[in-house]
């Protein structure tokens, strides 16, 4: 029995109203698709983020780099990754704060990820159309 979850609901890992307590406990299960599933979660609390931000799965790192509500600190760890997927969602995704998609722009590796990114500064944009 999960903690604050209803029986009746089948997949609390990926749903929207699961309580942010119970997926604080749910990511810790022994689980890989269930800590996926937790870190992709946008009630998933920012401790749990950062946490699984530095999870040794790609899949998990990969799930918390594409969630809309990722906290800063775990963006800037995910933004130096050594796997390229992972530093090109980071890139991709709208939250990602505006120095780190500054500093992700000497990677060339994720250039266009960062450009693409519609909080990318208009002045960091331009500087790519002329180098």
């Amino acid at each position: 029995m999960i903690p604050g979850v209803r029986a009746q609901d089948r997949d609390p890992c990926a749903a929207r109203a699961t309580p942010p307590s119970a997926l604080a406990w749910l990511a810790h299960d022994s689980n890989l698709d269930i800590r996926v599933q937790v870190a992709g979660n946008p009630r998933t609390p920012p401790p749990i983020l950062c946490d699984l931000a530095r999870d040794t799965s790609q899949r998990i790192r990969e799930a918390v780099a594409s969630n809309r509500d990722v906290p800063q600190e775990a963006t800037l760890t995910l933004a130096a990754d050594q796997v390229l997927d992972i530093r090109s969602r980071v890139a991709c995704n709208p939250k990602t704060p505006q120095d780190t998609l500054r500093q992700m722009a000497t990677d060339r590796t994720v250039r266009n990820d960062v450009a693409g990114n519609p909080s990318c500064p208009p002045d960091l944009w331009e500087s790519f159309l002329f180098s």
